[in-house]
């Protein structure tokens, strides 16, 4: 049985956070603080999550519904977070901060229905590392991400279907691993490149491309994209891959 509660508030500078609550306790609201100082959150359900630190890693696995809110500066940022939201109206928002430091994440929906993801997530003197590994065909999906001097990645669901622009001043790459119809229809994927950092993909129909709007934007850096595997085991080959 979970138990359901209001509130978890910590604000505890310099001073270092864990958080390990497991699935039996859900609250509404978590609003973590700290500054000069680490966070790790071991395991964390909440409805909207805010955490913040500054100079120090934060790392985390949590599972939120409508909102995280994760940031720290100069320092790296690992996480791995779950959306359990089924509204296809209202985002459910992922906002992923750093600076002068690595971002890497994994994010996934968990509803067995198409939902609306909001996703950000920005450092720059850092590489980029981002999987949003799992959500079910129609789902709705827009992300920004950004980055500087150094190189980037974003991989998606094996369902996604959208658009998909790759600004990367050194260079960029796509690849993608399909191996079933997600729609279960039939319907082979159709990739097309209006230009060399644009990728737009869709089964049925174009207005499949309305469903997800995916941008890195890196200064100094090369930026790839990759659509995953049903069974999320393709990826590109490491020669393929950036270096």
């Amino acid at each position: 049985q979970v138990l359901d509660l209001d509130k978890l508030t910590v604000n505890t500078p310099s001073f270092r956070v864990a958080v390990s609550l497991e699935d039996k306790v859900h609250f509404r609201l978590t609003k973590i603080q700290s500054a000069n100082a680490p966070i790790n959150i071991k395991s964390l359900t909440s409805t909207n999550i805010d955490i913040k630190t500054s100079h120090f890693p934060v790392k985390g696995t949590m599972t939120a519904q409508k909102s995280a809110m994760v940031a720290t500066e100069n320092s790296p940022l690992d996480v791995d977070i779950s959306v359990t939201s089924s509204d296809i109206h209202a985002p459910a928002v992922v906002q992923l901060h750093t600076t002068n430091n690595r971002l890497s994440a994994i994010i996934r929906s968990t509803s067995p229905d198409p939902s609306y993801l909001d996703i950000e997530t920005i450092t720059s003197n850092g590489r980029m590392n981002v999987t949003i590994s799992d959500a079910p065909f129609g789902t709705r999906l827009d992300y920004k991400g950004k980055t500087s001097n150094a190189d980037a990645s974003i991989e998606l669901f094996h369902s996604f279907a959208g658009t998909l622009n790759l600004e990367g001043s050194k260079f960029s790459n796509f690849f993608y691993g399909y191996t079933e119809d997600p729609t279960g229809q039939g319907f082979k994927p159709k990739v097309k490149s209006p230009r060399p950092s644009l990728f737009e993909i869709w089964y049925k129909s174009e207005e499949e491309l309305n469903l997800g709007h995916v941008k890195l934007d890196i200064q100094n850096g090369a930026a790839q994209g990759c659509i995953l595997s049903e069974n999320r085991s393709w990826r590109p080959n490491s020669d393929e891959a950036l270096p």
